[in-house]
């Protein structure tokens, strides 16, 4: 798909399912646009709610990246917000906040939560996240 890149990246990129890629990106480019240009002003209980939501959300694209396990997916939106926090304080027009890291921090585990629940398919001992089932209907190798 992506034959410019190095090799090992673009098996990565051949990995993962297009509207994971898509959906990543997307985020990553309104995440950045929001925390670092277009100030909202949204007052407390509304910026927290969003620093939750959006977070929950990139958990669950990153996801697709580490083949539907939901902890490095979540480890690395936690960096992220962490980093987007730590930049906003060094920028100087905007303020770093615990309070919307810990907000964030929320979000990332509760997408992290959810993605963990494994549901029961075709056979009672066979346990697939929705990433997996996905996999397995395209019969691709999980455990690559």
């Amino acid at each position: 798909m992506l034959k410019f890149l190095s090799p090992g990246l673009a098996r990565l990129f051949d990995r993962v399912p297009p509207a994971t890629l898509s959906s990543t990106v997307f985020l990553l480019v309104v995440g950045a646009a929001l925390g670092f240009g277009l100030p909202l002003g949204l007052p407390s209980p509304y910026d927290l709610m969003l620093h939750g939501v959006f977070f929950a959300l990139l958990t669950i694209s990153l996801s697709g990246f580490f083949r539907g396990r939901a902890m490095p997916a979540c480890i690395v939106a936690i960096v992220l917000a962490a980093g987007g926090e730590y930049v906003q304080g060094v920028l100087g027009y905007r303020d770093m906040s615990l309070l919307d890291l810990i907000a964030s921090v929320i979000g990332g585990l509760s997408a992290a939560g959810v993605l963990s629940i494994r549901i029961s398919v075709s056979m009672p001992d066979e346990n697939l996240g929705f990433i997996e089932r996905e996999l397995a209907a395209r019969k691709v190798r999980i455990n690559d």
